[in-house]
């Protein structure tokens, strides 16, 4: 079901333009820092969902859903209260009243009065008018097929992973091997990535570039790349575990770190 809903997602956010930049509405960079580590994390999720007595599991499950938690965010310099519903949801609000007020003022004409009183109205009108997209062209603009192709090539190896650990005998040398080969094949595809984020991003402070690199608008420091590298192992975890979504974790954390909505 959580696949399914996901697919449909991409499927339907592939003909949808970026509202505000000239980039593709994926961030194919998020996705890949994320991806690996959210897979890791759901390996162990599984692995602990065999350990942990049901009655664990089923506490862990109330406390995902209702449980509040007081921890010092990494994103921002003071103690955030996080809930994972709640969170997100004022966090929402706080997005959608700023969305509100800018597409007021920029729906509100200006107008200026001249030394001489003659009356002068700017409607915000380009100089240079904008070129309307056909859904095939933002469809073609969306699809990064090297990315694409790097994120294909990462769920199939832990899928055949996956395979050909289902067919060895539980806790034998062959089956912890192919255990244990996720973890170089998930910490590769991340550090690649994260090398990626962290020169880009201190490329364009060195050149006095404030345009953020990705979707993020953070500082791709090793603090917070270790951060995220945390919350991608942790949704996985839960996914694992309790059978819910990745989501619960990084849906919150991608809002705070400044990913719009769509």
């Amino acid at each position: 079901m959580i696949m399914g809903a996901s697919a449909s997602s991409v499927w339907y956010n592939l003909r949808v333009q970026h509202p505000c930049r000239e980039v593709p509405i994926l961030d194919y960079d998020l996705a890949l820092l994320f991806q690996p580590m959210l897979m890791l994390g759901i390996t162990l999720g599984v692995a602990l969902s065999v350990v942990f007595p049901y009655w664990l599991i089923t506490i862990l499950t109330i406390l995902l859903f209702s449980g509040k938690a007081i921890i010092n965010s990494l994103m921002c310099n003071d103690i955030l209260l996080i809930g994972t519903s709640l969170r997100s949801f004022f966090k929402a609000i706080e997005m959608w009243k700023e969305e509100t007020v800018m597409k007021k003022e920029m729906e509100k004409p200006r107008e200026f009065v001249k030394s001489c009183g003659e009356l002068l109205v700017d409607a915000y009108e380009p100089l240079i008018p904008i070129e309307e997209k056909t859904p095939m062209q933002i469809f073609r603009f969306n699809l990064r097929w090297k990315m694409l192709t790097a994120l294909i090539v990462v769920w199939l190896a832990f899928l055949a992973l996956q395979i050909i650990k289902n067919g060895l005998a539980v806790c034998s040398a062959s089956y912890w091997v192919v255990t244990i080969i996720q973890f170089p094949v998930a910490l590769i595809v991340f550090g690649y990535e994260c090398i990626k984020l962290y020169k880009e991003s201190k490329k364009r402070k060195n050149t006095g570039n404030p345009e953020s690199v990705c979707e993020a608008a953070i500082d791709w420091t090793a603090p917070h790349l270790m951060f995220c590298a945390f919350c991608g192992v942790l949704g996985g975890t839960v996914g694992g575990l309790l059978g819910s979504g990745g989501g619960f974790i990084l849906g919150p954390l991608l809002l705070e770190i400044g990913v719009i909505p769509q």
